[in-house]
């Protein structure tokens, strides 16, 4: 199965929609502070944003009134119509099929913002990936990135245990949902230094997010950086 065909299954075949969430964990989602919803409240808004891995185009929808142009970019075609008849009457959102392990098809310094929620850990070259957002971006311009946090308490559990960690609980889309890569926030922030940006924030989402940042390192399941290219 190539990468292209991961992904189409993915979503075509709705199996997020499947997945059997934890009794306590449905009851305690009201309290849950998305991935989205943070990253709306850091994006510092420009001319021009580029969501990578933009799935259902959520994002690009709910930052409109703080860009001028928006992108957004999946390997899934199905997934890339969905956003297109979805944004038929928005003029600023547009989105195409791209494979974010190759080089994107955008000038240089195209962006103020770039934005990857839950890309990374599946890109083949993580270095390629950061380099390749920091190409897209304007001198100044902000990267958001996300990704699971490996060093989350429950998987420090499973390792004492001699159990390999799982980053994802779409258990029905293959090994850990396709994850490659696994990150803990030094190692993350290690990468993205070394590909020429400053780290301006970090924190995290999920249940009761804001006081499990007390040590987010340890309690939080993700791990949400902002960084600026010098």
């Amino acid at each position: 199965m190539t990468t292209k065909n991961f992904y189409e299954n993915m979503y075509t075949d709705n199996k997020q929609d499947r997945v059997k969430l934890p009794f306590l964990y449905r009851k305690l989602r009201r309290f849950e502070l998305n991935r989205i919803d943070v990253t709306c409240l850091l994006a510092p808004g420009g001319d021009s944003l580029l969501d990578i891995g933009c799935g259902d185009g959520g994002l690009l929808f709910r930052l409109k009134h703080k860009y001028d142009q928006l992108w957004g970019i999946d390997i899934a075609q199905s997934i890339i119509e969905h956003v297109v008849a979805k944004a038929c009457s928005e003029t600023r959102i547009h989105a195409r099929v791209e494979d974010v392990n190759s080089s994107l098809d955008f000038e240089d310094a195209s962006f103020d913002t770039v934005s990857a929620l839950a890309v990374l850990e599946h890109v083949f070259d993580p270095y390629h990936f950061v380099a390749e957002c920091r190409r897209l971006l304007r001198w100044g311009g902000v990267l958001i990135i996300e990704v699971p946090n490996v060093a989350f308490f429950p998987n420090r559990i499973r390792l004492l245990l001699g159990m390999i960690p799982r980053t994802s609980d779409e258990g029905t889309m293959g090994y850990d949902a396709g994850h490659l890569h696994y990150f803990t926030r030094k190692s993350l922030g290690e990468l993205v230094e070394s590909a020429g940006f400053k780290i301006v924030k970090v924190t995290s989402c999920g249940i009761f997010a804001r006081p499990r940042r007390i040590w987010g390192s340890l309690l939080c399941g993700d791990i949400l950086m902002v960084a600026r290219k010098l």
